[in-house]
């Protein structure tokens, strides 16, 4: 009947919107959402620290401050300063944890002070020192501004991306580093982005035939054409 047909069609919708945005890769992510240029703050210890040249690189509008032995303290005074200069920048993404525990009342406190900001905090990976991989995700899990960088588990089977100590990060692991935040800021922003995408842009997807016309229709706008693999635009 016609519940039966809506129905299905419906659920053809529903999957064909999801596949959608699959199809858009994560190089085509990054130029929507402009993630390299986006005026974002970097909180850290020495685990950022280090990462901290190819960070700036990465992200040129960003700011950077990562320094040794830091613990929450130094972390909550600047978010407060920044916040009242008007200077904070957006998204924040805090990389606090290796050298103290982290209680759920400053994880709080943190989040509180960035606002509507949108947030990431990216795991230790000394979690067998202090325990804070929980209290990290459950924020993540409560606050919908907070994002999850799940650094520890990313990095898990990958020992030439770190020292001996099995924290600070070789140049392997840098880039691994940045290129998981980067990955993660991109992902997040483009959820965020998709609906306003889905209602303004047609997405056209097909094999080799579709070439004979994508010099026409890519000349239309808002019109993005994915063929074979879908990991080109033209």
């Amino acid at each position: 009947g016609e519940e039966a047909v809506q129905k299905i069609n419906e659920d053809f919708l529903e999957l064909a919107e999801e596949e959608s945005t699959l199809l858009v890769s994560l190089t085509m992510q990054e130029e929507l959402v402009h993630t390299g240029e986006l005026k974002m703050d970097f909180i850290g210890d020495s685990v950022m620290l280090g990462a901290a040249a190819l960070l700036e690189e990465t992200f040129p509008n960003g700011y950077v401050d990562a320094k040794q032995n830091r613990s929450y303290y130094p972390l909550l005074s600047i978010l407060s300063s920044r916040a009242s200069e008007g200077i904070l920048g957006n998204p924040v993404v805090i990389a606090i944890g290796t050298n103290c525990i982290l209680p759920k009342e400053v994880c709080e406190k943190a989040i509180s002070l960035c606002d509507d900001k949108e947030v990431f905090w990216i795991t230790t990976t000394n979690n067998w020192q202090f325990e804070n991989r929980t209290v990290i995700t459950k924020t993540a899990e409560t606050y919908d501004n907070v994002t999850l960088i799940d650094w520890q588990t990313y990095s898990i089977d990958h020992p030439a991306y770190f020292y001996k100590d099995g924290i600070h990060l070789t140049e392997e692991g840098r880039k691994a580093y940045v290129g998981l935040i980067k990955e993660q800021i991109t992902k997040r922003y483009f959820d965020l982005l998709w609906p306003s995408i889905r209602e303004n842009r047609i997405l056209v997807c097909g094999d080799e035939n579709l070439l004979l016309y994508a010099d026409k229709l890519s000349d239309k706008e808002g019109v993005y054409l994915f063929q074979g693999s879908f990991e080109e635009e033209f």
